[in-house]
């Protein structure tokens, strides 16, 4: 009998754990009372507020311009439903916590918002502002932390730049005050300085499972990042006539030294193309490796945060050791970094003969999936000559890549040796990874003007009358977004991001 009471408390006991924790269970900060996930809106935003636009017939363009970083599609929607982590200890939403968006849950009668966070350690945190329409006060609001790996996936498409709703905002304090206004620096263009502190963490972190997935197919890595954003340095270079009006491209420049000033080769290109240039100090081929690739996705971050970035034109180039670096986080992150530059330095998923019944090692597995799919999309342009030691891995490594259907090409010199390239030979490699960026926006571009050629010849130079010629000026602006056309249609919607 004594047993079989110690099993009907513990059964009791049990019972009650169980019930406490699915009461809290933590995807209920993404539920909307009442509504089904699966018949969710959901969009994210810099500020509290969800723009009355939004709801409408309306393209990226204008909603970045009203501060809206992404419309989520049903998958992401689900996605973002599963990263809370499982409750179980109180979570600490003091100190010094940067916001990321608010995301806003919109059902066919109610709707919630929840603002999403992060430390400088990179670590994810939401806490819900309102459920059912109704603002809660601090005491009422649940806070959670984020798996930030489910988060990566589910905010993959998430823009980051907010320069279009103010300056970059902190997370509100946990008394309920409002969000404290970031001071932003207006920085000199065509120049290389330090990058204001604080620095914003990038969503990939270099543990060991995210190692693991990358670059060793699902096997666990012994690496790990101990990330410190506070201890490090980044150095950014705008480029002469940077206009946030006008997507700029990025480059991430990896260096083999301590130095990680852009150097003085990439300038004149950079102002050509319209790219800013970011580095890292003390990020060479002495420092832990997982922790150089960490510093690399930050840098990517925190630009993008402060300036107006195309996401389809992030690029990366190294030196020596920072040219494998730049090779291998292009072919194992391709859904962030779309096009690399590696200088006298490239590694290989497979084997590379060198002749003499020699082979280099392979210096990562063979990407597999969507990342493979993403990756024969993207160019890579190693830099490299006779003179140099490591010509005969790069020439190899360049012959298998390119018979397994990759665009890459070896930008070969007579007389390279061990070294950086020239400015116009750089000029070369960084115009021919970005051609394809190039051709694309001209056709956009030529496509908005000829959309709004037809608009104005049809209904003339005035704003629309209906919903049918406002349709026509939305479509400008999704088609060739931050054209000159597009900017037109802007101010003939009088949408006041055309101010």
């Amino acid at each position: 009998m004594r047993t079989a009471l110690l099993h009907t408390l513990a059964w009791i006991v049990g019972a009650s754990w169980f019930a406490a924790v699915a009461a809290a269970r933590p995807e209920s900060v993404f539920d909307v009372p009442g509504e089904k996930t699966s018949e969710l809106r959901a969009y994210v935003t810099v500020r509290d507020e969800l723009p009355t636009g939004a709801q409408g017939p309306t393209s990226r363009m204008l909603l970045l311009l009203d501060g809206v970083l992404a419309q989520l599609s049903p998958r992401e929607i689900a996605l973002l439903v599963s990263t809370p982590e499982p409750a179980g200890r109180l979570i600490d939403a003091r100190g010094d916590l940067e916001r990321i968006g608010v995301v806003h849950l919109v059902g066919r009668r109610g709707q919630a918002s929840v603002e999403v966070m992060v430390r400088p350690d990179g670590t994810m945190i939401a806490r819900e502002l309102s459920n059912g329409g109704k603002k809660l006060a601090p005491e009422q609001q649940r806070i959670v932390r984020l798996n930030h790996r489910r988060f990566e996936e589910a905010s993959g498409d998430w823009l980051l730049f907010q320069g279009f709703a103010g300056p970059g905002l902190k997370a509100a304090a946990p008394d309920g005050a409002p969000p404290a206004e970031r001071p932003t620096a207006d920085l000199p263009l065509a120049q290389v300085v330090d990058l204001p502190r604080p620095y914003t963490p990038g969503r990939s972190i270099m543990d060991p499972q995210t190692l693991g997935d990358r670059f060793q197919h699902g096997r666990k890595s012994n690496l790990s990042s101990k990330r410190a954003l506070s201890e490090e340095k980044l150095y950014v270079r705008l480029p002469q006539g940077y206009d946030p009006r006008h997507p700029a491209g990025l480059l991430v420049w990896v260096n083999a030294d301590t130095g990680g000033e852009p150097p003085k080769v990439f300038h004149a290109v950079a102002d050509e193309l319209g790219i800013i240039c970011v580095g890292a100090a003390n990020s060479g081929n002495l420092r832990e490796v997982s922790e150089r690739y960490q510093l690399v996705f930050d840098g990517v971050a925190t630009v993008c945060k402060r300036y107006h970035v195309d996401p389809r034109r992030v690029y990366i180039t190294g030196v020596s050791g920072g040219g494998r670096v730049s090779s291998m986080l292009c072919a194992c992150f391709p859904d962030v970094l779309t096009g690399a530059v590696p200088i006298v330095g490239l590694s290989c998923y497979d084997r590379v003969p060198l002749g003499n019944s020699r082979y280099a090692r392979p210096g990562y597995e063979k990407p597999v999936g969507r990342f493979w799919t993403l990756l024969k999309t993207r160019r890579m342009a190693p830099m490299s000559g006779p003179p140099d030691a490591n010509f005969p891995e790069i020439k190899g490594a360049t012959d298998v890549m390119n018979k397994d259907g990759l665009h890459i090409r070896l930008f070969e010199y007579p007389d390279m040796g061990h070294q950086m390239p020239t400015a116009e030979r750089f000029a070369e490699a960084i115009k021919w990874v970005d051609e394809p960026y190039r051709e694309q926006t001209k056709k956009e571009s030529d496509l908005a003007t000829s959309l709004l050629s037809a608009y104005v010849s049809r209904y003339g130079n005035v704003p629309p009358a209906d919903d049918k010629q406002r349709a026509a000026l939305v479509k400008v602006t999704d088609t060739g977004p931050w054209t000159e056309a597009a900017w037109k249609a802007v101010e003939l919607l009088k949408h006041p991001g055309g101010k």
